[in-house]
């Protein structure tokens, strides 16, 4: 009797035991998948500008696209747009609108198609289409000061000895309804190469 309670005993702890290898495995398992969500993209996507400030403030070379250097995987993208009026005296930074009159101080000629390709909500642009492998959207192509409009404006003078800047913040996602929603809080619906964005 004994040698069999030892046996079973035995047995027994070697269950528990493959049991806590097999959840080990599979917790590590789930680590990595959610790992691969976040690791991989930043290398892959990048903004490219080809910028040319000597003609400012006529109209002025700012073409600007986001690229997806990955041979395999295609993505998917969001964007902010942020522009600023500004001058540093010392310690103390000065703020220009960015409005006038209701109209934008700096015209920004957009590509034909950003209207239908991209959906705005929340302070973000989303890309209605997967990025593939190896391509690229354009976005925008050049900027101009409506100095038509500001001449109008009491800060004219202002405006010509102010900075402007311009700039385009991007993210990327693995290009799976899950990895969006978990990285943004996004709900989306991805067929074939269109996205849309609930």
């Amino acid at each position: 009797m004994k040698k069999n309670n030892r046996k079973i005993i035995l047995a027994l702890i070697g269950i528990c035991f493959m049991g806590l290898i097999g959840f080990t495995i599979a917790y590590f398992r789930s680590q990595m998948v959610k790992d691969n969500i976040f690791k991989t993209l930043k290398q892959d996507v990048h903004l490219e500008e080809n910028f040319n400030p000597d003609t400012w403030p006529e109209v002025t070379t700012k073409e600007v696209t986001i690229k997806n250097d990955n041979l395999t995987s295609p993505v998917i993208v969001r964007m902010s747009i942020n522009e600023r009026w500004f001058k540093e005296i010392g310690d103390n930074t000065y703020v220009l609108n960015n409005l006038y009159d209701g109209e934008e101080v700096v015209t920004k000629k957009f590509i034909n198609t950003f209207q239908t390709d991209w959906t705005y909500k929340d302070g973000w642009y989303y890309y209605n289409h997967l990025l593939n492998p190896s391509s690229e959207v354009k976005i925008l192509e050049s900027i101009m000061l409506n100095d038509d409009l500001i001449k109008t404006s009491p800060n004219y003078n202002d405006y010509l000895s102010y900075n402007y800047e311009l700039s385009f913040n991007y993210e990327a996602s693995q290009a799976t309804e899950e990895a969006v929603k978990e990285l943004w809080g996004v709900d989306v619906s991805i067929q074939g190469n269109d996205v849309t964005w609930n």
